[in-house]
Parts: structure tokens; sequence; C-alpha cells
């Protein structure tokens, strides 16, 4: 499995519950979606939004970074 694990992109790409799992060549996500959320004093929590690295998700190809 482990071998496997950085051919996760592409057409094998996986769709997670905010957009695709992107993976580079060495089988790390990248551009990864970050939920922001809210902490009030009394402990509750509020969902404020989804957040990229990027600053938007990644497209369908899914395909890892070119390095220079």
């Amino acid at each position: 499995m482990a071998t496997q694990w950085p051919q996760v992109k592409g057409s094998l790409r996986v769709e997670g519950a905010s957009g695709w799992i992107c993976l580079d060549n060495y089988g790390n996500p990248y551009n990864k979606a970050v939920p922001i959320v809210e902490l009030a004093p009394n402990g509750s929590q509020r969902f404020v939004q989804i957040a990229w690295p990027e600053g938007r998700p990644p497209v369908a190809p899914c395909l890892p970074p070119k390095r220079g």
C-alpha cells in the first residue's frame, strides 16, 4: 500500500469532504483545505469557512506541483 500512496493523483485523485485531496510525488498532501472555526468564550464553536494555502481549491486534474 505504501508504494501506491504517491500514485493518488490525476485520474486516481480522491475526493474528500472539502474537495480534492491532491498528493505530491512523495505522497504528501498539498494545497490542503483548512477549516476556519470561531471559538466562543463559552466553549462553543462555529464554522466560518474553508481556506486553501494557494487561495483556491485545487483544479480537477490534481497533478503534483512542478518544482524548479
